[in-house]
């Protein structure tokens, strides 16, 4: 599930960048701890507030294109 979570982050960033010049995507992973972190960021244009609170909901999305 997490290698399924991971790849879903990536799409996401990627599609993100879509509009973006210079686009970074970083995954990174470390522990404090007993805890592993493993963290996922690009230099996107961000999440607007409206959507914020539902980024958790599952298959929540504000793509207006379907994938396929």
């Amino acid at each position: 599930m997490i290698l399924q979570v991971l790849i879903n982050l990536l799409v996401n960033a990627k599609d993100a960048l879509e509009r973006t010049r210079n686009k970074k995507i970083k995954l990174a992973g470390f522990r404090i701890g007993e805890k592993t972190f493993i963290q996922v960021s690009d230099n996107g244009p961000g999440i607007d507030q409206e959507s914020i609170d539902k980024v958790f909901i599952p298959f929540f999305t504000t793509r207006k294109k379907v994938q396929g």
